[in-house]
């Protein structure tokens, strides 16, 4: 799916959405693209050295190998809330700050976390 975000109100637009700012004019647009799994494949893997527990970790690892890992590895950290709450809350920070280096590669300030809308 093509994803854009209009630079003058900062908002996101998806195809199909009517709207003024129409077209491929760059100066009012700045494409958004998806990342991909690598990204996510690294933060498992970072996320699984923090964890303290080598057992844990040991199952986390096998977890995180070939296709379905994604879905395997948040099954295996289900069995731990406090890992999976600690997982989410990594994960987050992790997107977000990729977001905040796409945005400031692009040339925008990025606000501070807390002057963001909850």
């Amino acid at each position: 799916m093509r994803c854009g975000l209009r630079q003058r109100s900062n908002t996101p637009s998806r195809p199909g959405e009517e709207d003024e700012d129409t077209g491929d004019d760059s100066e009012r647009w700045l494409a958004v693209h998806g990342e991909g799994s690598r990204e996510g494949y690294r933060d498992m893997e970072l996320f699984i050295a923090s964890v303290e527990d080598p057992d844990r970790a040991e199952r986390l690892v096998v977890a995180n190998k070939g296709r379905g890992a994604f879905r395997r590895f948040k099954d295996e950290l289900s069995r731990w809330p406090g890992e999976l709450e600690r997982w989410h809350a990594f994960s987050e920070e992790r997107q977000r700050g990729r977001a905040r280096s796409w945005l400031a590669a692009a040339g925008y300030s990025v606000l501070p976390v807390d002057h963001r809308d909850s």
